[in-house]
């Protein structure tokens, strides 16, 4: 009855209402074990097993992607972007 008025099992559901609360915390920065023990996983691996099969990323990501934090490359990868940096500024 509860699937034919939802369109999920209870369980589904109740995993989606857990990750949609887990992206509101972790949009406010706060620590994904503190986000899986807040909502009630059992650790943190459940939440992030649970959360990049509904969202597709994992929890960290997710959390970067919020911050607008852009992860720096380092080695050759790094030149290039250093390089194509400078060529904007000098074109």
């Amino acid at each position: 009855m509860f699937r034919q008025e939802v369109g999920l099992s209870p369980s589904a559901y109740q995993l989606q209402l857990h990750i949609n609360r887990a992206k509101s915390l972790l949009g406010q920065q706060m620590a994904i074990a503190d986000v899986a023990a807040q909502l009630g996983f059992c650790h943190q691996n459940h939440l992030t097993r649970g959360f990049k099969r509904l969202v597709s990323v994992t929890p960290r990501q997710y959390q970067q992607d919020c911050a607008g934090e852009i992860q720096s490359p380092s080695g050759p990868e790094r030149n290039i972007v250093l390089d194509l940096a400078a060529a904007q500024f000098i074109n």
